[in-house]
């Protein structure tokens, strides 16, 4: 009798708990609102819902708010770290994100000739790094990958219903166009509530961000077209997106490394583009090309961009130090205030008109929408100053219906007509099938908007919402956690994809039948999806396969 009262007992907590857990995360629901694109915007945007982040980032009330907790709490915000000897057990591809933040005294200790993968100079910088430190909080230091998402719709696949593939990939263009406009009001907003001077002079001396160079290789693998084939015109967009994430943070000069005239092109699109930017906060935006002259490195531009970059600090130092330097007062930013006698253009083009105030180097690939907690950067500027090399959690965007909704009812749902003869029966006939076969293309490119897919967590980094790293065993990842197999790697789930995009299979199967749906999707399942208000708004999930635990501020 005893044992049936407890096991009652026990039951009737474990409900509870269970009710309180559904309450809690009840909460932290979707934050987002349907934008009408303004035509004097963006003129090439749809007049059609666009789902993006709700508010500005930065609210003057909310800033009042945060300003007045910082004060009560000393500015002393804690950032807990996880280092490189907690990440060791795991895959070196598991802290991978194809940036990283290093001072620049250490990163010359590095050598990258014998780098021979695109990937290998972030792997040489964490090999030669004392320690490797990611944040606890995602939300402390983190950054979106662009590119899988990107080209996730760079095909629809044959000619037919071409409009409906044309109409999705224009819808990725305007997810990115819109932050980067997101990027200057933000900005905008937050200087016109702006802290007192003295404020931010002290901020600014306990900061690496002034005195930290960014060094960004890009490579265009073909010719771009005057067209503006999708591939190049969302290369613009992500390497101008990056761009402008990196000036949101503060980063006062951007280095864009390429190999021929295709990176050039580019790389002036994406500057003209964060244009209107720089009339809010000054940055330094320069291209530097790498002549190639015979090298078979063509494709490893982030090698040659580390060798020119070592090479150019090396020449400053060395001629600072043989006497060979002579300053001169400069009247504006734009003045050489050094000559050299030799290499003097060159020195210049890499570390602009004063070489000496670069202490770090942040290097990022073109496609990482930076996101820094400003509360956490005197934090991450004190591991900067012990040597230590940061690195951000790598986010991954998926393909998701609720940014394509209105696009899936436009094409994918059957029309209606009034006509009622034999060659419009026919005609209403194709059409039905034609919409048949878009709603189960689309269905197989997109996560749907139900169930445990349409709960995604919309953080706010102005609100104080957090999102806490929990490690990488957990219901979904491994089958067993003592062999570290991941599910991904198993029988039933073969895959050579991100993990997070095994589900979308190019060999087809009945995305209308939600058993199939949750069988080819079984890795997303246990996953909690979150998203940035001050990011692209898109649904997101660790590229590593890690997971954070969401709560709001």
């Amino acid at each position: 009798m005893a044992n049936f009262k407890n096991a009652i007992r026990l039951l009737l907590m474990t409900s509870i708990i269970i009710w309180i857990v559904q309450n809690q995360i009840s909460t932290l629901t979707t934050n987002t609102i349907q934008l009408r694109v303004a035509t004097d915007m963006n003129s090439n945007a749809h007049d059609a819902g666009v789902t993006i982040p709700s508010g500005n980032g930065c609210p003057q009330q909310q800033q009042q708010q945060e300003r007045q907790h910082n004060m009560n709490t000393k500015d002393n915000y804690n950032v807990p770290f996880i280092s490189s000897s907690q990440q060791r057990p795991y895959r070196r591809g598991d802290i991978y994100s194809g940036m990283w933040w290093w001072s620049v005294d250490s990163m010359l200790q590095s050598n990258y000739s014998s780098v021979y993968y695109l990937e290998q100079v972030s792997y040489q910088s964490f090999k030669d790094a004392s320690h490797v430190m990611q944040t606890v909080d995602w939300m402390d230091m983190s950054v979106e990958h662009l590119s899988k998402y990107v080209k996730h719709f760079g095909s629809w696949g044959g000619t037919k219903d071409q409009a409906v593939g044309i109409a999705m990939q224009n819808r990725v263009s305007e997810i990115l166009e819109q932050y980067i406009i997101r990027k200057k009001t933000q900005t905008a907003s937050c200087q016109s509530s702006s802290e007192d001077s003295s404020l931010q002079q002290q901020k600014q001396q306990q900061s690496a961000v002034p005195s930290t160079i960014a060094i960004l290789p890009l490579r265009v693998s073909s010719s771009p077209m005057q067209d503006a084939s999708y591939k190049t015109r969302l290369l613009t967009l992500q390497t101008s997106a990056t761009i402008a994430s990196l000036w949101n943070v503060g980063f006062p000069r951007v280095v864009v490394v390429g190999v021929s005239e295709n990176e050039r092109k580019v790389a002036q699109q994406a500057f003209d583009l964060i244009k209107d930017h720089l009339e809010i906060r000054a940055m330094e935006l320069e291209y530097v090309q790498k002549d190639l002259d015979g090298e078979n490195d063509g494709k490893l531009v982030p090698k040659l961009a580390m060798i020119q970059f070592q090479k150019a600090v090396r020449e400053f130092r060395r001629a600072k130090e043989d006497g060979t330097l002579a300053t001169t007062a400069a009247t504006n930013h734009t003045d050489d205030t050094f000559t050299t006698r030799n290499n003097s253009d060159f020195i210049s083009s890499w570390l602009g008109a004063d070489p000496s105030r670069w202490q770090y180097i942040y290097f990022t690939e073109p496609d990482l929408l930076l996101h820094i907690r400003p509360q956490a950067m005197p934090a991450l500027s004190n591991e900067l100053k012990k040597g230590h090399l940061l690195n951000a959690h790598r986010l991954q965007p998926l393909p998701h219906m609720q940014q394509f909704s209105d696009i899936f009812e436009q094409y994918a749902t059957r029309p209606t007509t009034t006509q009622h003869n034999q060659r419009g029966l026919q005609i209403e006939r194709k059409v039905v099938q034609s919409s048949i076969s878009v709603k189960h293309k689309m269905e197989s490119l997109l996560l749907p908007n139900r169930a445990n897919f349409a709960a995604i967590h919309a953080l706010d980094t102005v609100s104080g919402d957090t999102c806490h790293d929990q490690g990488k065993f957990y219901p979904g990842h491994v089958e067993d956690p003592s062999t570290q197999l991941a599910v991904r790697k198993s029988a039933d789930v073969m895959c050579n994809n991100l993990w997070a995009l095994c589900g979308f299979s190019s060999a087809g199967g009945d995305y209308s039948e939600w058993s199939f749906v949750l069988d080819k999707h079984k890795l997303l399942i246990t996953y909690p999806f979150i998203s940035f208000v001050q990011g692209t708004g898109l649904p997101l999930v660790h590229h590593g396969q890690r997971v954070c635990t969401p709560k709001q501020g």
